[in-house]
């Protein structure tokens, strides 16, 4: 291409005006730290559920700047009110406002979604909720923690209760942790969804979108093109329904599962159950409006309240879900404890830690206990114990409680244990072939102990006691033994012991008129040479005396030429 600039070009900006000197000397002297953003529009208090009423203001640090704002969900233009001072909201309302100088957009949209609600707004609250994602221009998850986090072309626009997400069917989504209190066998999943189209469920060219899904062996509620929902094991399975959705308009849509049962629900109407036999599998953040943390399949449209529950909900429930309408959910959840704290076992001087998962209407707080008494400055998800003694096994538990309720966590045990520590070690030892080899270890620490018993190494199938017998052995059970003992805090190996196997003895010498009589004990069949010396200081002293074959076992030799001898030294040889 001709005029291609051979280089880097970096902060390039074009303005509507012409810079004078000192400006463009101040951006060169801002080397490294470069131009500022604009200044935020800020809208306080932050939005949120608040009853009755609140009281707005909306600012900015520029004085030059002057705020437009407007209270239905649509982006501030210079048509828009221009803010003055604080207002009241009494009903739910999204107020968005931009700064504008010289008549242009001057900073990012700001935006904050107030509800209002009371005993008489309407809403309902099915208990159960783990996860509650409302859109109201922010990915916050208001029960289970899990956040989601924006990616593509995702947005804000005014929703069917207040605002919710916006999806362009191509790359967009919100990506969702893979968090323990999602990973459920039995569940609801509801929102409120608008097509954009009423012939593609997503514009990347597959024949559905996603509404909520996991990756590969997940679960995911999404819809086809054509309108019907499905409930899948993403990647591997899925069960559909009859009913759907046809046109451009919001529509309440469920599925619930329990056991094998699904049933799906499309403005409270209900089909099912079917049967959809699977377990699903958890490897993957999630996606609200996409898939497996991507935006794959991504949902050509807006999903609004989106609420997963950690139970079927009954029909009645989704029916009076869509009989709210704008009145949607109340916030007035309970702590929820999804996962209570484990049980534990360390060793003396370790650590132990507690955790728990809740949900509920956010903020949650916590207070461990010990034995039923809190434990000081103990006041969050996660109780760490360092430097564990006997005094603090016992049972833990935490109350999890909000505004509007509290609740105790089942009870967890932590046990203190000694690992095992070996006092006596098995010991080396020379023994007759086809008697009985006994090796014995001695062990302290906490039961139960498991003993395993290895020979050269590889394990002894049976062995598993603080004594191992070999009975009847054999030259080919030689070797070197060891044992491992462990329990639920540790493990220790024992010293190895060599077992030797003697393939035959003397049992018995008598000394006769006729000479020295020897009685040998040795293998049945098996040849054998007795040498004599009468000088042990040498080894070359050593003559053989007698070659006995094919001998039973036990037999006697007698030496004849031992008479008159002053000593002699017999020696037994296993020969081939």
């Amino acid at each position: 291409m001709d005029g291609t600039f051979l280089g880097s070009i970096d902060e390039l900006s074009i303005y509507n005006r012409a810079l004078d000197a000192s400006e463009i000397q101040s951006i060169f002297g801002a080397v490294s730290a470069g131009k500022c953003a604009p200044p935020p529009v800020l809208i306080t208090p932050r939005g949120g559920f608040y009853t009755n009423s609140i009281t707005v203001s909306i600012s900015s640090t520029d004085a030059t700047a002057e705020i437009h704002f407007t209270l239905d969900g649509s982006d501030p233009s210079l048509n828009s009110p221009v803010y003055t001072d604080a207002f009241a909201i009494t009903n739910t309302t999204i107020v968005e406002a931009r700064s504008f100088v010289d008549g242009l957009p001057f900073s990012p949209v700001a935006c904050e979604v107030f509800r209002i609600w009371n005993a008489s707004s309407g809403c309902v609250s099915p208990p159960g909720q783990v996860s509650w994602w409302p859109g109201d221009c922010t990915p916050l998850d208001l029960l289970g923690g899990n956040d989601g986090a924006v990616i593509g072309n995702t947005t804000y626009q005014a929703g069917n209760i207040a605002a919710g997400f916006s999806f362009d069917g191509i790359s967009s989504a919100v990506v969702v942790k893979n968090a323990p209190n999602l990973q459920l066998q039995t569940f609801s999943i509801e929102a409120w969804i608008q097509r954009s189209s009423a012939i593609q469920a997503t514009l990347t060219g597959s024949a559905s979108g996603n509404l909520f899904a996991y990756g590969t062996g997940g679960y995911g509620i999404g819809m086809y093109n054509d309108g019907r929902l499905y409930l899948t094991k993403a990647g591997v399975s899925n069960v559909g329904s009859s009913i759907a959705v046809t046109d451009t308009n919001w529509h309440h849509v469920a599925v619930t599962k329990s056991g094998t049962n699904v049933t799906f629900y499309v403005d409270g109407v209900a089909e099912g159950p079917t049967n959809y036999n699977t377990v699903f599998t958890f490897s993957s953040n999630a996606s609200i409006g996409g898939t497996g943390g991507t935006a794959a399949t991504s949902f050509y449209g807006m999903i609004d309240e989106l609420g997963i529950y950690n139970r079927a909900l009954t029909t009645n429930e989704i029916q009076a879900l869509v009989s709210a309408g704008s009145g949607g959910k109340c916030p007035n959840y309970p702590p929820l404890v999804i996962f209570p704290p484990a049980n534990q076992n360390v060793p003396v001087g370790g650590s132990a830690s507690f955790a728990v998962a809740a949900s509920g209407w956010r903020p949650l707080s916590y207070q461990w206990l010990f034995r039923g008494n809190p434990i000081a400055d103990a006041t969050n998800t996660l109780l760490s114990l360092t430097n564990v003694q006997f005094s603090a096994a016992g049972s833990y538990s935490v109350i999890v409680s909000n505004s509007y309720g509290s609740m105790t966590s089942g009870s967890a045990t932590l046990t203190v244990s000694v690992p095992p520590s070996i006092t006596q070690q098995p010991q080396t030892q020379t023994v007759l072939v086809g008697s009985a080899a006994t090796f014995t270890v001695g062990v302290t620490g906490t039961a139960p102990l498991s003993y395993q018993w290895r020979r050269n190494g590889i394990n002894i199938g049976g062995a598993t006691s603080s004594i191992l017998v070999i009975n009847n052995v054999q030259t080919q059970n030689a070797g070197s033994y060891t044992v491992r003992i462990t329990n639920a805090v540790g493990s220790v190996t024992s010293n190895p012991a060599t077992l030797t196997v003697a393939s035959g003895q003397f049992s018995a010498v008598m000394v006769g008129a006729n000479g020295v009589q020897l009685t040998v004990q040795g293998e049945a069949g098996a040849n054998y040479a007795i040498d004599v010396s009468s000088d042990l200081s040498d080894p070359a002293n050593w003559q053989p005396q007698a070659t006995l074959l094919n001998n039973p076992a036990v037999w006697q030799f007698t030496d004849t030429t031992a008479p008159g001898i002053s000593q002699r030294f017999y020696r037994l040889r296993k020969t081939p």
